[in-house]
């Protein structure tokens, strides 16, 4: 998760210039370059916000199965 989140701060540059310039050579002078920054950031920021959801959902059934498994009707029945 830390890593998914800094490689997509540091590719955030690259990839606001690089949709800028696909948007001007789809659209043409129609669409600003801050249109095509916009969408750039935009799907970086939903990237690392449905990361950190997956992370809190793996977490809470790791959690979850841990205190399941811990209980002494499950234990008896795998300790023999």
């Amino acid at each position: 998760m830390i890593m998914l989140v800094i490689t997509q701060i540091k590719i955030m540059p690259i990839m606001e210039t690089h949709m800028t310039r696909m948007m001007e050579a789809q659209l043409g002078n129609q669409a600003g370059p801050a249109l095509g920054a916009s969408i750039a950031r935009m799907s970086l920021i939903i990237g690392i916000v449905v990361q950190a959801i997956w992370l809190l959902i793996k977490l809470f059934f790791y959690g979850g199965s841990s205190i399941y498994l811990l209980r002494p009707k499950i234990r008896d029945l795998y300790s023999t």
